[in-house]
C-alpha cells in the first residue's frame, strides 16, 4: 500500500495537473 501512495504522490508530483481529475476518480473506486 504503501508503494502505491508513493507512486501516486510521485505521479502528482510529476504532473500536478492531473490532480483534480485523479482525486475523484480514486475515491470512487476506492
Amino acid at each position: 500500500m504503501h508503494d502505491y501512495i508513493s507512486m501516486c504522490l510521485q505521479h502528482i508530483a510529476e504532473q500536478p495537473s492531473n490532480l483534480e481529475p485523479l482525486l475523484p476518480w480514486n475515491i470512487k473506486q476506492g
